[in-house]
């Protein structure tokens, strides 16, 4: 093989596997408060759990996503409690209805108690870690889907390492 010929075979394989090395970013249960959008996370447990039914099963084994974690909840805050408005995954929007067609849209999150951290707004820059830095953070306290405690926190450039573009 002539020397070209390596360098390029060479230049395709760094290229190949630099874009087989970047991980499709997983799926986050999505919030709304006040009309500010953002992501949403249990603190001891990661994602919110569903309630259980036998299509949310089957849409799980049949996902063809490289995406981790779908489908997942599309919440909201409101009248002092936390509802389920929604479900998506990679495919996108799922109706409640089509999940739990017995149940009111929305539907209480009476399943859900525990404290979770919800990234709202816009990145506005990376941590030295690399994770992104939201306009602002809301830490809710929910015991059976009601809401017993909610405050904010405005993110700052201090925590950036680098702006984003």
């Amino acid at each position: 093989m002539h020397s070209l010929q390596k360098s390029v075979l060479f230049a395709l394989t760094l290229v190949f596997a630099s874009v087989s090395a970047q991980a499709t970013p997983p799926l986050f249960d999505q919030i709304e408060i006040n009309t500010q959008k953002g992501r949403l996370h249990h603190n001891a447990q990661g994602w919110i759990s569903l309630p259980e039914s036998e299509t949310l099963r089957s849409m799980r084994i049949a996902e063809r996503c490289s995406a981790m974690g779908g489908p997942r909840g599309k919440f909201s805050v409101a009248d002092g409690s936390l509802w389920l408005t929604g479900l998506y995954r990679c495919g996108g929007d799922i109706p409640l209805s089509a999940v739990y067609p017995q149940s009111a849209s929305p539907l209480l999150a009476d399943w859900v108690t525990g404290d979770l951290t919800a990234e709202l707004g816009k990145v506005i820059c990376q941590s030295r870690d690399g994770f992104p830095i939201f306009e602002r953070i809301a830490s809710l306290s929910v015991q059976a889907g009601r809401v017993t405690k909610l405050s904010y926190q405005e993110s700052g450039v201090e925590q950036c390492a680098r702006e984003m573009p």
